[in-house]
């Protein structure tokens, strides 16, 4: 199954790009899709597993490990936003 995978500002750091097509080959979760990512940028890491990052699928927030994905998909990962 191919996910798009889009990386914002320190991800898109991290990660050297902006962009990729991946192939989730064992899975078909959010959680899949993350462990593949961080096996391949480790860096990534304290970003992925806190609150750091906020996921769109398809531009809905998600927040959800067990969220289904579906070929042709498009998954974002961005710095949280903050504020007060």
């Amino acid at each position: 199954m191919r996910i798009h995978v889009r990386y914002l500002g320190i991800h898109a750091e991290i990660a050297g790009i902006s962009d990729e097509e991946v192939e989730l080959q064992g899975g078909n979760k959010l959680g899949d899709l993350v462990k593949h990512i961080l096996e391949k940028y480790p860096n990534m890491a304290g970003l992925l597993d806190g609150t750091q990052t906020a996921v769109l699928k398809n531009g809905m927030a998600v927040d959800d490990m067990g969220e289904a994905l579906e070929e042709g998909d498009e998954v974002v990962f961005m710095p949280a936003a903050g504020g007060g």
